[in-house]
């Protein structure tokens, strides 16, 4: 079915529904630390959907990456390549950085969620990108 790649510095989300989405026939790709999602951004590009934790210590110190690596991944998707449907999932106090994710993702969910919404979420999310793929393969 669908390649789902995931990144989330807290197995707890990714492990909750590990088993549904495999279940469907979904194949999973995850990422715990933002060094190991950078190496794999290939990866995360040939993916159907990524969901993208926006908390996790990211690379830069200097910057306001320091604790908010899942946009730092964002960033780096969005530089070059393909960029496939975006799930911001995470708990995000910061105006300023809703904003900017706001440029990234296609949908943003907070933590905590159920995991029948977050499934629900992503289902919505393949469903509509595969929509758009079969129009654009009618052009």
């Amino acid at each position: 079915m669908a390649k789902i790649a995931w990144f989330d510095d807290e197995p707890y989300w990714v492990e909750k529904l590990r088993r549904r989405l495999v279940r469907d026939g979904h194949t999973l790709s995850t990422f715990s630390t933002v060094a190991e999602a950078l190496a794999g951004l290939d990866e995360i590009r040939s993916a159907d959907i990524v969901v993208v934790d926006l908390i996790a210590l990211g690379e830069r110190s200097q910057n306001s990456y320091e604790l908010y690596g899942g946009l730092e991944i964002m960033h780096k998707l969005n530089e070059g390549g393909r960029v496939p449907p975006t799930l911001a999932f995470s708990v995000v106090g910061s105006e300023a950085v809703l904003r900017e994710v706001r440029l990234y993702a296609t949908r943003i969910l907070e933590k905590p969620a159920s995991a029948d919404t977050l499934s629900e979420t992503i289902l919505e999310m393949l469903a509509k990108a595969r929509e758009i793929t079969n129009r654009q393969g009618q052009d």
